[in-house]
């Protein structure tokens, strides 16, 4: 925050209620965390960027999110699902971005999967979350999904609203990729 200076406040005034990038994590005094979480929630905010650690997580439920940036490695596969769920809970369309600078030892060859790019993103955590007992009929499906033809021109098949490998692999090259 100290070296964005007032790049971070709307109306030129370093008033915490001007503030349009917040940070959100246990070290923060809770009469701060509490504004920061009220203010964040309503859909008039001032605050338009959060920056937070796990701490910003379990039973906050904000339905608007649009995007989701991961920085750093992750301590698990599902904390991992956990924190970029956060997304889109509103069922509009969110992105989730993951700069990964490690990996979990025991996901190590699911995320080795997800990050080379060569499979869908969606499918390949829904198996590596799935129990032997999972019923196995919405990952049958995920693979069965509709996919548009190459005369499209704004597709919304379920490949183009899925993630970057499947937008890739979709063969009408629309706007959406």
């Amino acid at each position: 925050m100290y070296s964005l200076g007032m790049k971070a406040y709307c109306h030129n005034t370093h008033d915490i209620s001007h503030r349009m990038i917040s940070m959100y994590h246990a070290h923060i005094s809770d009469p701060l965390q509490q504004y920061t979480l009220t203010e964040f929630t309503k859909t008039d905010s001032v605050i338009r960027v959060l920056v937070c650690t796990i701490a910003f997580g379990m039973g906050i439920e904000i339905p608007d999110i649009r995007r989701v940036i991961h920085w750093g490695p992750t301590s698990s596969l599902l904390s991992f699902w956990q924190e970029f769920g956060r997304g889109g809970r509103d069922g509009k369309p969110a992105t989730a971005t993951w700069y990964a600078g490690g990996k979990a030892d025991n996901d190590r060859e699911t995320f080795q999967k997800m990050r080379s790019h060569n499979s869908c993103v969606r499918e390949t955590i829904l198996q590596a979350c799935s129990l032997p007992e999972t019923d196995k009929t919405s990952l049958q499906l995920l693979a069965r999904r509709r996919q548009c033809d190459a005369a499209c021109s704004t597709c919304t098949c379920d490949f183009c609203k899925c993630c970057s490998f499947c937008r890739r692999s979709c063969p009408c090259q629309c706007t959406y990729q």
